[in-house]
């Protein structure tokens, strides 16, 4: 008996015990159907094609372990199931790639912020620095402790002249140090 006349159940068991031939003459007895409603659900030929093949081979590598009763309902719900395995990926890739483009955007903005945040902070670090010991005291009191100068004064014991010199020279450092960052600065000073 030729084996392209072999029933579907037949070439099953025969595929079971390894043999190739079984396996092409099912292969070509189904191939085109499940291709064409492969292409039919995805409207892509590659993909098709792929899921295709991807049935036979597993087909062929649980070759052993198969118990298919209606072998062509078998493969049309495997290339169903492939298909809607294929779609739910194709949703979670166009998800993602969505979400990245957001958050790729938000993080790119995000890190430029805290760049420049941290370039400002260096300047105000520095600018600190430069400042005489007494001038940056007075300064700290000032802007950080938010304290006024007839404050600072009393906590110092120092005429309120004296506090208001030192705060003009800290801010001249300040500016000089911050020219690049001044209406950034500003901003983050007067919020």
């Amino acid at each position: 008996m030729n084996r392209s006349q072999e029933s579907d159940v037949a070439l099953v068991t025969a595929i079971g015990k390894g043999d190739r031939l079984a396996f092409r003459v099912l292969y070509e007895r189904y191939q085109e159907e499940m291709y064409r409603l492969a292409l039919r659900k995805t409207y892509e030929k590659e993909v098709a094609e792929e899921i295709v093949q991807d049935i036979f081979v597993d087909l062929w590598e649980n070759r052993e372990r198969m118990a298919i009763g209606q072998v062509r309902h078998y493969l049309l719900r495997s290339i169903r199931n492939r298909v809607l395995d294929y779609i739910r990926a194709q949703i979670v890739r166009q998800n993602y790639a969505k979400q990245y483009a957001t958050n790729g955007e938000e993080a790119a903005h995000l890190t430029d912020d805290w760049m420049a945040l941290c370039d400002l902070n260096d300047a105000i670090q520095t600018g600190i620095a430069e400042m005489p010991d007494k001038t940056r005291e007075i300064f700290k009191l000032n802007r950080l402790d938010q304290l006024s100068a007839d404050e600072i004064a009393g906590t110092l014991r120092i005429p309120k002249r004296t506090v208001e010199y030192h705060i003009t020279v800290a801010l001249r450092i300040m500016r000089k140090c911050l020219k690049d960052f001044l209406p950034l600065w500003l901003v983050a000073y007067f919020l």
